[in-house]
């Protein structure tokens, strides 16, 4: 697996926390973790570090006078904190030296919120930087945007031209749906080529091609980017052992080891002259990037289904046990109150997986209530509602579901 790796930063790096954090002993018998309902970013007035000389100001950026009372710096990080809640950005910040926020958005793209100190035109006032670090360019200017408007206190709304681009594609897909209400035979064989191909995609030994392969497979199952009839379809060629079971235990892989196989091995390497081999660092990276898209295709393609009125027992026999006796403690562990603190976008589709799963099989259900769902539930709402919106929402849907309140 050499051809996986590559060479990363020796620096170290400054240690980052999280508002709050809770550890309960585990998952079935986790208790009750008091939370605030907002995130703070722990920045004071005049602990704010200047800007340093000769510093390359991002144009993504902003300069807020300190001659309007609202932008006090505490003023400034509460706002930017309530955005990322809002917009289920995850985030930590650095404790230790600059105002600094390493945040994360649900597609994947890592990026960097600063603040500083500045003088401008015998002003004195705070900058707040946003760069990207890897992700998409577009969604990244749609978060960056959101940011820097929250920074100066001001509601985001999107362009004018992004919500008339986005109608233009709605209509575009009611209008495909329409047309394609029965899919003919031509389009059934299109959904499993298309299989076959993110299947070579993923048995490449290429960390780009398996890239590649899985957001291909999450945007087949994903209504929004294909239609309801080719996700269903692909759903069901993958769950129901209609093209092979090769491409669901590598997602099953994924989910359960984050390597798509056995023979995959990311530890870190010490080389010949004893130094640490930081490509794992690069694979680490990568392999939980794939593993939150693993989910993400559970979660899409259960969702479905279950929309669509399936029963469990229409699945595969090894799918159905495979769900029961491991994805369900694995999904409980993503629910674990101090791994949603960390890893809140994983902890977000596990419980929409959950969810569906109950909607599928009321004996599932159960079970994820005698194992302590209930619990995690509760706790999950609390972090969500601190830190990332869509799992203090998807955790509500899924209370409701198992126990009907």
């Amino acid at each position: 697996m050499s051809e996986r790796r590559a060479s990363s930063s020796n620096q170290k790096k400054p240690a980052f926390h999280r508002t709050p954090s809770a550890t309960p002993a585990s998952a079935a018998s986790a208790a009750s973790v008091p939370l605030s309902t907002s995130l703070q970013w722990d920045v004071t007035d005049v602990s704010l570090p200047a800007a340093p000389p000769y510093y390359p100001l991002a144009t993504t950026s902003v300069f807020l006078p300190d001659s309007t009372e609202n932008n006090r710096p505490s003023l400034i990080a509460d706002r930017i904190s309530q955005c990322l809640r809002d917009r289920s950005i995850s985030a930590a910040f650095n404790t230790a030296g600059p105002a600094t926020a390493q945040a994360t958005n649900l597609e994947h793209v890592d990026f960097s919120i600063r603040l500083f100190s500045d003088n401008r035109e015998e002003q004195s006032g705070s900058l707040v930087e946003v760069t990207r670090g890897r992700g998409c360019v577009m969604s990244f200017y749609q978060d960056c945007s959101a940011i820097l408007h929250a920074a100066r206190g001001i509601v985001y709304n999107d362009p004018q031209e992004m919500r008339v681009a986005s109608a233009a594609a709605v209509a575009q897909n009611a209008a495909r749906e329409k047309d394609n209400e029965r899919m003919n035979e031509a389009d059934s064989d299109a959904v499993l080529l298309a299989l076959e191909n993110i299947e070579d995609l993923l048995k490449k030994d290429r960390v780009d091609a398996n890239m590649l392969g899985i957001q291909s497979l999450y945007m087949l199952t994903d209504p929004t980017n294909s239609n309801q009839r080719a996700a269903a379809m692909a759903a069901k060629a993958m769950l129901f052992k209609q093209n092979g079971n090769e491409l669901l235990h590598m997602v099953e892989s994924l989910v359960r080891d984050k390597k798509l196989s056995d023979d995959d091995d990311f530890e870190d390497e010490i080389d010949s002259d004893g130094e640490e081999d930081k490509g794992g660092k690069f694979d680490e990276y990568y392999m939980n990037t794939m593993h939150n898209v693993a989910l993400g295709i559970l979660a899409n393609a259960l969702t479905l289904l279950a929309s669509e009125g399936i029963a469990m027992r229409d699945f595969d026999p090894d799918c159905q046990l495979w769900f029961k006796d491991d994805l369900i403690p694995i999904l409980l562990t993503k629910m674990a109150p101090e791994v949603a603190g960390t890893r809140p976008h994983d902890a977000f589709l596990a419980v929409k997986c959950l969810t569906a799963i109950s909607r599928l099989s009321k004996e599932m259900g159960e079970k994820a209530v005698d194992l302590g769902a209930v619990t995690l539930l509760d706790n999950l709402q609390k972090i969500g509602c601190s830190i990332h919106a869509k799992l203090a929402h998807e955790s509500g849907i899924a209370m409701t579901t198992l126990v009907g309140k």
